[in-house]
């Protein structure tokens, strides 16, 4: 079974693309060692 994280970065919540993809990153990192997980990012 795979668990899909879905993270949504709305454009509001003050946070430069920099700190977004810093975010995207350590949460893949996170996850890395479980190849079930898959983490995909949604820009509203």
């Amino acid at each position: 079974m795979v668990h899909i994280i879905e993270i949504k970065l709305y454009s509001n919540n003050r946070m430069d693309s920099g700190k977004k993809q810093c975010l995207l990153s350590e949460i893949r990192k996170a996850v890395s060692d479980k190849r079930n997980y898959f983490v995909k990012s949604a820009d509203e």
